[in-house]
């Protein structure tokens, strides 16, 4: 029993400390082959300037290098170069694309055994002590060296337009809701959307496109176009709970429908079983998940509820 209990001890030592080993042989990091020496960023136009320099003296000449600009854990804009004989670089993009104000961005070079010449693979495998395939594609981030796109005061009043983008987007999005809720009753109370004294159910879906579902993918569209801007991404989880209500609203418009056919002892009409250029992905519909999601919402952007009048 006592040699149960000594291999038992043994055992769990195994298991707390084979991971600790790994962690450790993962948090070793191969020196920096390409060493960023200066970088500067310049607004210009709508966009930004990137000017940086450095050099890679263990590098073959040929050797070709991208160069990403991250934020976080994403990357914004990349673009490759080429070491030359001198084994140093200076260069200088322009991202035209980049529009806004970002904090703490940082450059990130990877060398990729794949992107290289048949001549430059050659010298690489014949150094595996510097070029250890296991590790391919080997990539550097400088943290130290990171910088803002854009002054305090810039990023201040961005947050403020992140702000009011929420605001009136989750304001649309209710309305919307708001305006199906208000119809379906007049509808039950037979004073709306009525024909010879019977249910119009042309006018109702007619209606439900044109105030209702087409706005709501107005807003998913303009959406997707703004959700990488570098305005809005130090507000991913917020952009996400945006996400969950527009399409909850979006799902309930034809699950509400098909319930009014339903108490109208009707079947349901065909444009309510097949949403189309429309997104209806979320959790849940229900009206405690659609106010659950207002509130993590509004309580991140500190908006007040009462701003949702």
């Amino acid at each position: 029993m006592r040699f149960l209990c000594n291999r038992s001890r043994i055992w769990l030592a195994l298991v707390f400390l084979i991971p600790a080993v790994v962690s450790a042989q993962e948090s070793e990091t191969a020196p920096d082959l390409v060493e960023l020496t200066t970088v500067k960023a310049k607004q210009s136009g709508d966009g930004w300037q990137i000017d940086f320099s450095g050099k890679a003296p263990k590098v073959p000449a040929g050797t070709v290098v991208k160069i990403a600009l991250w934020w976080k854990f994403q990357e914004l804009m990349s673009y490759e170069i080429t070491i030359d004989g001198s084994q140093r670089f200076r260069e200088s993009k322009m991202f035209k694309d980049l529009n806004g104000f970002a904090k703490a961005v940082f450059l990130r070079s990877e060398i990729d055994f794949l992107d290289q010449t048949r001549e430059i693979q050659a010298l690489m495998e014949k150094d595996s002590e510097t070029w250890p395939m296991a590790k391919n594609p080997w990539s550097w981030r400088y943290y130290d060296q990171r910088f803002n796109l854009g002054t305090d005061a810039q990023l201040a009043e961005q947050a403020r337009r992140a702000r009011q983008f929420f605001l009136d987007a989750v304001k649309e999005a209710l309305s919307a809701d708001q305006k199906v809720t208000r119809q379906r009753k007049a509808v039950e109370g037979g004073t709306a959307f009525q024909k010879n004294g019977t249910f119009d159910s042309a006018a109702w879906q007619k209606w439900l496109e044109a105030e209702v579902r087409d706005p709501i993918r107005e807003l998913q569209e303009r959406m997707r176009t703004e959700k990488h801007r570098l305005w809005l991404l130090p507000h991913g989880r917020d952009f996400t709970y945006l996400s969950e209500v527009v399409n909850a609203v979006a799902r309930r418009s034809f699950e509400r429908s098909r319930d009014l056919y339903q108490k109208l002892g009707m079947s349901a009409d065909s444009a309510d079983l097949a949403p189309k250029n429309i997104n209806i992905n979320c959790k849940r519909s229900n009206s405690k998940y659609l106010n659950q999601r207002v509130k993590q919402l509004c309580q991140s952007q500190e908006i007040d509820l009462s701003e949702l009048r």
